[in-house]
C-alpha cells in the first residue's frame, strides 16, 4: 500500500514538474502556428467570435507539426530556441522561434 502512495505521488510530481516550465510542448508549438496564421488572415480585419473560431478549426486541421527541436538558450532558465518542421496544407514549412515562458507559466514565441 506504501508503494503505491509513494508510486502516485511520484507521478503527480513528475506531471506537475511538466507543466512547471519545461521546454514548450508539441501543442504549445501548434497552437503558436495557429496564433501565428490568424494574426496573418485577419491582419487588418475584427473577426466576429464565429469567424475566428472557423478559423481556428480550419487551421486546426490544416496544420501537421512533424518536429520540432529546442536548444536552452544559454545564460536564461526558460527561454529556447526551436526550430519547427512542420505542413500547411499540404505546403512544407521549416520556421526558427525563440520560445520564452512567462512567470505564470504561458508561452510567447518570436520569429
Amino acid at each position: 500500500m506504501k508503494i503505491l502512495k509513494y508510486s502516485g505521488l511520484v507521478c503527480a510530481l513528475g506531471m506537475l514538474a511538466g507543466c512547471s516550465g519545461g521546454e514548450p510542448s508539441k501543442e504549445e508549438v501548434k497552437d503558436y502556428i495557429i496564433q501565428q496564421g490568424l494574426s496573418q488572415a485577419f491582419l487588418f480585419q475584427h473577426p466576429s467570435v464565429e469567424q475566428r473560431a472557423k478559423a481556428v478549426e480550419q487551421l486546426n486541421k490544416a496544420v501537421d507539426l512533424q518536429s520540432y527541436e529546442c536548444k536552452a538558450v544559454e545564460g536564461f532558465k526558460k527561454v529556447w530556441d526551436c526550430k519547427l518542421n512542420y505542413m500547411v496544407n499540404n505546403q512544407p514549412q521549416t520556421n526558427t522561434v525563440r520560445f520564452n515562458r512567462d512567470d505564470s507559466g504561458k508561452i510567447h514565441g518570436q520569429e
